[in-house]
């Protein structure tokens, strides 16, 4: 099991199809970045989009390098 960089629940998509997850602003990481998201049990590599009022904003995608 990788480290879990985003904690979240990968199932919360907003009205455009996007994930969220909530953070705190000084624990987000910047658009653009590459981090796994989820849990334990559920994770998944992402790319984040956008970071904005305590949310993240991201998108499912395969493995870096792979």
């Amino acid at each position: 099991m990788p480290h879990i960089d985003l904690p979240a629940d990968l199932n919360l998509v907003d009205d455009d199809g996007l994930n969220l997850a909530r953070v705190f602003l000084t624990d987000a990481p910047t658009a653009g970045a590459v981090v796994v998201a989820g849990t334990a049990t559920a994770w998944s590599w992402v790319v984040v989009e956008d970071v904005g009022d305590g949310w993240v904003r991201f998108r499912p995608t395969a493995a870096p390098g792979g």
